[in-house]
């Protein structure tokens, strides 16, 4: 078994000082208006089609050996066809 925690003196006489002094707690409101931002993904994102993914849009690859990555359409239809499919469980 390990022994217990000794704290240093200097340490240990530091925590059971009192609080020198309590102020009463003032909430910061701030009076003016609040601006939505957009964010960088839902600034730059517009909705298209699956046709237009499938035929108009280029599939990512691996820029050191041009190894082709999950394109976006086959990634959409993968998670389609997961959420889609009877689970194996029974659930």
């Amino acid at each position: 078994m390990l022994p217990a925690f000794q704290p240093e003196p200097e340490f240990a006489a530091g925590l059971n000082l009192p609080i020198v002094e309590e102020r009463p707690v003032t909430p910061i409101v701030s009076l003016g208006s609040v601006t939505r931002t957009r964010h960088f993904i839902e600034a730059n994102t517009r909705p298209v089609d699956m046709a237009h993914l499938k035929n108009d849009c280029v599939v990512p690859v691996f820029s050191k050996d041009n190894e082709v990555t999950i394109s976006h359409q086959s990634f959409i239809e993968t998670v389609l066809g997961a959420i889609l499919t009877p689970s194996l469980t029974g659930r």
